[in-house]
């Protein structure tokens, strides 16, 4: 995952996501697939935009599907909207 935006928004984001994947594995035993971190990264953002302190990123999400067997490439702005495309 590649964060770009406001520098202490950049650092917040970016180890809150990290820390809530690597939760997400420990409690169900399995990591989330890449478009599923998409999908929760989007959903995320759009969630902090209702709130007081809302980040201000652009992220860019990669990664290998190993059940699928297919690369992922995505990005989501700092609005919430979402490009996810499987190569």
């Amino acid at each position: 995952m590649l964060c770009i935006g406001e520098d202490g928004d950049v650092a917040q984001f970016g180890d809150w996501s990290k820390r809530n994947i690597q939760l997400y594995k420990l409690r169900y035993g399995y990591e989330m697939s890449p478009r599923s971190c998409h999908h929760w990264i989007r959903r995320s953002i759009s969630e902090s935009l209702r709130s007081e302190d809302y980040y201000i990123v652009d992220t860019l999400i990669g990664g290998y599907d190993e059940f699928e067997k297919k690369a992922f490439l995505g990005s989501v702005d700092y609005l919430g909207n979402g490009l996810a495309d499987q190569i």
